[in-house]
């Protein structure tokens, strides 16, 4: 604040500056009058018109206008619109003090007039044609100035300028022609120049894009590898503008040293500003060791058994580091008996040692069959004979085998016998018995001839006492009746028979009687020559690549079907529509019957749906203030999901506005969807910057920051608070600012409070000073009564022209 002693000289200059003014101004009005005329033009003071100065120019520093656009004073008598520049058609030789070509600002013609020339008049209509008239627009032309990169872009400040030119007549509008200086990025800018003449409107459009940010390099977050692979690591790279030139890097990766590795990238997007940024990897111990696989060639025998020469070998492989060493694990042969020799591989890498056992039994000795003491047995009866069975590496599959003796030729005969161990291994021998005479009834012998299936009958009413098969095809029965020791005095039923017909369970019964007893023998022949028949259920419909299966029932009216239905899985991917699927069944007597069984496959019309979750913290709709994790669910209802690509979870740790982080895309059979996610995230508090304020004692004030927030912005650039001015001194207050995500920055702002003095002026300013605004004041005050009293003067010379 002033002293009291120098403000007093300041307030009386300013009270003269405001005397004078207004004396000016009274002085002109009363001589003006109510006039319209302007004053001469030698008594205008350069630089100050009727008309308000241009913005920005200041008062008195302007010279008169002289384009063509600016209206020239006409008297209001004169039936010219006085908006509208005219050419004066007068001819040359007259002479005329009334303005009338737009073009000169003074308002005096090319030559001498004798009067004003009224165009209504037809004793002062002009005689001269009119000229022809324009009918050719403005041709404009744009000029860029600026520091090209590729593809079209700039990586600069970009300047653009026109050029109006046209021939025929003066340019009287232009829009959007003023110099433009690009200072910010930009896709794709329109900027137009139009222009209008008397032959109508040009105009020319450039289009710019301008990129001055390099790339942002993405290196992966939390990348391990494991220690003496073979890695890479990969980066993205992102461009808000013209774009990457390459949307992902990669390079090999170290992997002989563990800890952390850093690898440099570099990029580039399509305008040319490049990039750099070093990512880093952890190179990992290798915990899983070699995984070994084995594989075993011989002759394979029953129950796990091999029954000759035993070849194994390995296969050692390690999907994370290098085999160190590998004992055991070359071809080896297993050429002894044994009932588990164990074949072992051992083999080391980083991620530790692993083995692979084989036991193998081996048995390629057969059994031994011991036929016990020669029995001796009647002629014509019915016996067996029983051996023992051993064997010392696998054990024999039955302990004793037995056989049925021949008793038809009398003296000492022999019986095969077979006999196999447990590996499958079969064994042969003679067992030797005594036949005898017979001095009983006949013997009655059986023989049956035909086709016999593969399946035996499990009815017990198609087997006779030995277990009669059934059979496929024809069969004849026939009977061989013996009696060594009589004479055969009766048979009945011994001739053959020939069965032809379907039967369950026929009996054919041979009976022949000597002078001992009667001998009777039969057999029942079980027949079946009739396939089972297949029943197709309805064809079912199934969507591509979804799991289908075809059912059909079975039936079979004599041996009957081995199984009643049966279900079989179809291809529901190969083709669409109508299809068949061969199905067979068997009976019990071994026919197969066949059907072909029909299913349709539709298309699948739905495409995958993609669900995005995305988790972090957020205070305000749109915007997360911390981490962010976006995460995929990809399911389709209709058929399997085939691939997936972007649909691994994205984790946001960088600040953004509206950027894509992650992009699932989804296939099935159904077609490929497409889910993007874009995240705008604010972490930042706004920056709250104290502005140095001072107030007077007593005066209302408030304490004012800006306030600034560089990603979602603030919603006030200033803050404020009441200030407290009861007593002087230095206070401070705490000034806080919320950007649009709901972060909160805040600052301790420190003002002054100055004592009040009594002033003679009353103060115009909360901070205190009140004899800077006051001189201010007066100046202006004084340059307006200088303009109107000019102005007055103008009016009052308009009038005196007017009157004379």
């Amino acid at each position: 604040m002033l002293p009291r002693q120098s403000r007093r000289p300041l307030a009386a200059a300013f009270a003269a500056l405001v005397t004078a003014g207004l004396a000016v101004l009274m002085i002109g009005s009363g001589a003006a009058g109510a006039v319209d005329e302007p004053a001469p033009q030698d008594t205008i003071p350069a630089g100050l018109t009727s008309e308000p100065a241009p913005s920005g120019s200041p008062s008195g520093a302007s010279a008169e206008p002289t384009d063509s656009t600016s209206p020239t004073p006409t008297d209001t008598t004169t039936p010219t619109d006085s908006t509208t520049p005219t050419t004066s058609t007068t001819p040359t030789t007259s002479t005329s003090t009334t303005p009338t070509d737009s073009a000169s600002p003074t308002g005096s013609s090319t030559g001498p007039s004798t009067g004003p020339t009224d165009p209504t008049d037809p004793a002062t209509s002009p005689t001269t044609p009119a000229p022809n008239p324009d009918v050719t627009p403005p041709v404009v032309t744009s000029k860029v100035d600026g520091t090209q990169g590729g593809g079209g872009w700039y990586v600069g400040d970009v300047t653009i300028t026109w050029t109006i030119v046209d021939a025929d007549s003066k340019v009287t509008d232009t829009a959007g022609c003023d110099p433009v200086v690009l200072t910010a990025d930009a896709i794709a800018k329109v900027l137009t120049c139009t222009a209008t003449s008397a032959g109508g409107s040009g105009g020319d459009s450039v289009v710019i894009n301008r990129d001055t940010i390099a790339p942002i390099i993405g290196c992966p977050v939390g990348a391990q590898r494991v220690q003496g692979s073979l890695a890479s690591l990969s980066a993205t790279v992102a461009d808000g503008a013209s774009g990457p030139t390459a949307p992902l890097l990669t390079a090999a990766l170290p992997t002989d040293v563990l800890g952390p590795v850093k690898l440099s990238f570099a990029a580039a997007d399509i305008a040319g500003n490049a990039a750099t940024t070093t990512c880093t990897a952890e190179i990992i111990p290798d915990t899983s060791p070699p995984v070994i696989t084995h594989a075993i060639d011989g002759v394979v025998g029953l129950n796990g058994w091999y029954t000759g020469d035993v070849a194994v070998s390995f296969s050692v492989s390690d999907p994370d580091s290098t085999i160190l060493s590998a004992v055991g694990c070359g071809p080896q042969v297993v050429t002894a008996d044994g009932a588990s020799t164990v074949v072992t591989c051992t083999a080391t890498s980083s991620g530790g040692t692993n083995s692979d056992s084989v036991p193998v039994g081996r048995d390629a000795t057969p059994p031994a069959i011991a036929c016990p003491a020669a029995p001796s047995i009647v002629q014509g009866s019915t016996r067996s004979l029983t051996a023992a069975v051993s064997d010392l590496v696998s054990g024999p599959a039955v302990l004793t085998v037995s056989g049925s003796l021949p008793s038809t030729t009398l003296g000492a005969a022999a019986i095969t016998l077979s006999a196999a161990d447990l590996a499958g291994n079969g064994a042969t021998v003679q067992c030797g018995y005594l036949v005898v005479p017979d001095v009983t009834a006949p013997v009655v012998e059986a023989q049956v001839v035909g086709q016999v299936g593969t399946s035996p009958a499990s009815d017990a009413r198609a087997q006779d006492a030995s277990g009669t098969p059934w059979y496929i095809g024809p069969v004849t029965v026939s009977f061989s009746v013996t009696e060594d020791e009589s004479i055969l005095l009766d048979q009945s039923g011994c001739g053959t028979t020939v069965i032809t017909a379907d039967t369950t369970g026929q009996t054919v019964t041979c009976s022949a009687t000597s002078y001992g007893l009667t001998t009777t023998r039969s057999v029942v022949i079980a027949l079946d020559m009739t396939p089972p028949v297949v029943t197709c259920t309805d064809p079912p419909v199934f969507v591509q690549g979804t799991v289908g299966k075809v059912g059909a029932t079975f039936s079979d009216a004599t041996s009957g079907p081995t199984s009643l239905s049966t279900s079989l899985s179809v291809d529901t991917v190969s083709s669409l529509g109508l299809s068949y699927v061969p199905i067979s069944t068997q009976d019990a007597a071994g026919n197969i019957g066949t059907g072909s069984c029909g299913f349709r496959v539709i298309a699948d019309d739905t495409k995958p749906v993609i669900t995005p979750t995305i988790d972090g913290a957020t205070t305000s709709p749109g915007w997360y203030t911390g981490l962010v994790t976006v995460t995929f669910d990809v399911a389709d209802p209709d058929s399997p999901v085939l691939s997936t690509e972007g649909c691994e979870p994205a984790t946001v740790t960088a600040d953004t506005i509206s950027q894509v982080v992650a992009s699932c895309r989804a296939t099935s059979y159904g077609g490929t969807s497409v889910q993007p996610v874009t995240i705008s995230r604010d972490s930042v508090a706004p920056v709250v910057t104290c502005l140095s304020l001072a107030f007077v004692e007593g005066t209302d004030g408030k304490a004012t920051a800006n306030a600034q927030d560089a990603t979602s912005g603030v919603a006030s650039a200033l803050v404020s608070q009441s200030a407290d001015t009861s007593t002087p001194g230095k206070r401070s207050v705490t000034l806080s600012s919320t950007d649009r995500a709901g972060n909160t920055g805040s600052e301790r702002c420190y003002y002054d409070v100055v004592e009040r003095k009594t002033v003679a002026a009353t103060k115009l300013s909360s901070t205190g000073s009140d004899v800077v605004p006051m001189v201010l004041g007066g100046i202006a005050l004084a340059v307006a009564g200088t303009t109107l009293a000019i102005l007055a003067r103008r009016r009052a010379h308009r009038h005196s022209r007017h009157s004379a």
